[in-house]
Formats: structure tokens, sequence, C-alpha cells
């Protein structure tokens, strides 16, 4: 029998110190291997396999049918706009001249907003024997067109008399637009029974007309018509035709245009002629 009060033998102790060893670890494996299988089922992801269902040929069909096309045909776009019905894009400049009694007369390519006194000062200035009076320095610029500044005439004084002598550029033709003293009118109704000139073409072909008050219409009168007038013979006659079918004279001051008519002879036909 186990008496127990007697000592442990060397053998039995180890025995049971052994046990209790392996009691300790057994359960200190256990309590390990709990925790970390429980931290791999928190972690783990559940993956839920799922079937899909056979799709046959018909299905396939059916729903290539049904579905929207999202393809866009080529009618549905916006056709591009044809060069005809593109708006054409307007000119930012134009050209123009200027002569005269300025200081760099010559040919400009400016913008097309500006106006007559920024042409002369692209040209330098006006000189200082410039004459402005009749210049409408306020009106705008015209394309293809030249604008020539007079000079005053030159006098020179003696003892007994001022004599006055015109210069090169004293008798000028600019543009109506760019003068004071061109005439602001608007074209009257043709009268009952008077041809209708629209060109210096037909103003040629046309028979002369005589304004009323018996004044000879310059741009008009035909040949003979222009030879009743004082001064005036088949010369004169034949260069104010050819003049006018270039451009018509828009007053009479403007017969100065024409080679060898001056003052002197325009005084003598101005109580007989009229003009445009």
């Amino acid at each position: 029998m186990f008496a127990p009060n007697r000592m442990l033998t060397t053998k039995e102790q180890w025995l049971f110190v052994g046990l209790t060893v392996a009691i300790i670890t057994g359960c200190a494996t256990l309590y390990f291997h709990d925790g970390i299988n429980a931290k791999t089922n928190e972690n783990a992801a559940v993956i839920i396999p799922v079937r899909q269902p056979a799709i046959t040929t018909a299905d396939t069909e059916d729903v290539s049918t049904s579905a929207p096309s999202v393809a866009v045909s080529a009618s549905t776009q916006p056709p591009a706009p044809s060069p005809a019905e593109t708006p054409e894009q307007q000119p930012t400049s134009i050209g123009v001249a200027v002569m005269g009694a300025v200081t760099h007369p010559g040919f400009y390519i400016v913008e097309k907003d500006l106006r007559v006194t920024d042409l002369i000062a692209i040209a330098g200035g006006a000189t200082d024997h410039a004459d402005l009076s009749d210049i409408l320095l306020t009106a705008p610029l015209i394309d293809e067109t030249t604008l020539t500044i007079p000079e005053m005439p030159l006098v020179k004084r003696d003892e007994k008399q001022v004599a006055m002598r015109r210069r090169g550029t004293s008798v000028v033709y600019n543009p109506p637009g760019y003068r004071r003293s061109a005439p602001l009118f608007s074209p009257a109704p043709p009268q009952q029974g008077a041809p209708h000139i629209s060109s210096p073409e037909e103003a040629m072909a046309s028979p002369g007309t005589t304004a009323p008050g018996g004044l000879i219409n310059v741009n008009h009168a035909t040949a003979e018509q222009l030879q009743s007038l004082p001064g005036i013979g088949p010369v004169f006659a034949e260069r104010i035709i050819e003049e006018r079918s270039r451009q018509p004279f828009m007053s009479v001051e403007e017969l100065t245009r024409v080679p060898g008519i001056a003052e002197k002879r325009l005084e003598a036909i101005r109580p007989f002629v009229t003009a445009p």
C-alpha cells in the first residue's frame, strides 16, 4: 500500500514532473490552437460559387435583337459646311494712296477703319504749303482710292502789285467723299420721256440732253452740243467725252480735270453748263 507520509523516490519525482509538464504543454497547445483558428475564420473570405445558366444560341439571338444599337450611322452626323455656305472673312485692311502736299507720298496698306487725317499722319503729315481747306479730314478711307492734298497758291509781292501763281498740285481731283465741297444729293427721279443713263458708256451713246433753263449737261451732251460752248472746239469736246467716260463730272468745277481747260476757259463756259 501507498504510505502517504513516505518520501517519493527519485524516479517517482521525475515521473511526477514529466506528467505535470505534459499536462501544461497540452493545455497551452489547445489554447493557442483555438485562438489561431478563430482569427483564421474571421479573416477568411467566404466564396460561394454561383452557377451560371447556360445560354443557348436562340437566347443569344434574342439578346442581340433586343439590345439597342449604339453604333451611329454616318447619316446622323451633321453635314460639313460647304465652301459656299462658309461665311467669307471680311478684309481688315485696304489699299489707299496719298499724293500732293504730304511728306511721304505713296501707296499704303492701312486698317479699313482709318480716316483721312490718319492717312495724312501715316504719310508724315502735310507740308507747310498744303491746302486742307477742302479736305474732309474726318471722312473714312475708301479702298483703291487716291487722296491728293493740294498746295496753296504761291504769292509774290513787289512794290506795285501782288501776283499769285498756282502750284502744280493746286488743281486736283479727289473722290467726292474726301471733299468738303462735294454736293450731297440724291438721284432725282427720271423725267417722263428722258432717257435713263446708268453708265458713262450709255451717256456717250445716248443723245445729248439739255437741263432745265437751257443749260447743257456735260455728262450727257453730244460732241456737237459741247462745240456750241465758247472756246470748246472738236478737240476739247472729245477730251470732255473721254474724261466723263472714265469718271462722270460731279460738278462744273471738275471740268478742270480735262487737259487744257483752266480757270479762264471754265469761267467762259460756266454760265452755259451744269453737272452732274
